[in-house]
């Protein structure tokens, strides 16, 4: 008679142990398979040769979720559920005009729409609960002493010019700082430059272009405080601005062209 009374009790637990998975638990289990099939292969191939192992740009790494949300420099990368507010949907689709991911080229609009479906669907993950409690604090952006020092943040000063065996080839308080590496290295500095040599080189460096003939011979022909207006004097021209601009377009890759 005991064992008939426990029965019923025995076949409910049977029914517990059989019973398929819950609903949610089937939700979560096809949103990994989601994540595994469709979205990972797309990190692998297109995110992790800068963004995972050792090396993580924009200190972003996209090989596991807490560092998804941990995110860089920029902030968290996802927000599970909000693909609109979630940063790396806004950088894959070129939506942000300052930050284009990847940068040599636009993904297919269907693996845009893979990721932004799994974001959608909560940016499951296998395993991500046990790695939660992992999760780094995000790093925000330090300033080292180093940073501190660089030079162009250090102020303005004007530096003693140090003292030079050639004092006489000191005619500008720069003269001094060349002379004095010079110096360190066991250089000599060259002979001065004869006038025609001089207003050539002037010149070409400032317009791009040589001195004319007459130009050389007033030049020769005059004392040498006449470098200072001949300076002056090549910096008021207009093919000054022409060769840094053209310089500057050249940087640029400026062209007028069709292509």
């Amino acid at each position: 008679m005991f064992r008939f009374l426990h029965l019923p009790l025995l076949l409910a637990s049977l029914s517990l142990i059989a019973a398929p998975p819950a609903r949610g638990e089937q939700d979560r289990r096809a949103a990994e398979q989601f994540f595994e099939s469709k979205v990972r292969p797309i990190f692998v191939e297109h995110c992790h040769k800068c963004h995972a192992g050792e090396k993580h740009k924009a200190n972003l790494r996209v090989d596991s979720l807490h560092t998804l949300l941990a995110g860089g420099d920029s902030g968290p990368a996802i927000v599970p559920g909000d693909p609109e507010h979630s940063l790396l949907v806004n950088v894959l689709s070129y939506s942000d005009d300052y930050v284009q991911m990847p940068p040599s080229k636009k993904l297919p609009e269907a693996q845009i729409a893979l990721i932004r479906q799994w974001v959608k669907l909560g940016a499951a993950w296998p395993g991500a609960e046990r790695a939660a409690a992992q999760r780094p604090a995000r790093r925000e952006f330090e300033i080292s002493d180093a940073d501190r020092a660089y030079w162009a943040f250090q102020p303005i000063v004007r530096p003693q010019p140090p003292q030079v065996k050639h004092a006489e080839r000191v005619i500008n308080p720069i003269d001094a700082f060349i002379e004095a590496a010079l110096e360190a290295k066991g250089l000599e500095a060259n002979a001065a430059a004869e006038p025609r040599e001089l207003i050539r080189r002037a010149t070409f460096d400032l317009t791009g272009l040589p001195p004319t003939f007459e130009e050389v011979a007033a030049f020769e022909g005059a004392n040498s405080s006449t470098y200072e207006t001949l300076i002056d004097e090549l910096l008021a021209r207009p093919q000054y601005g022409e060769r840094w601009g053209r310089h500057w377009l050249d940087i640029v890759r400026f062209a007028q062209s069709n292509g």
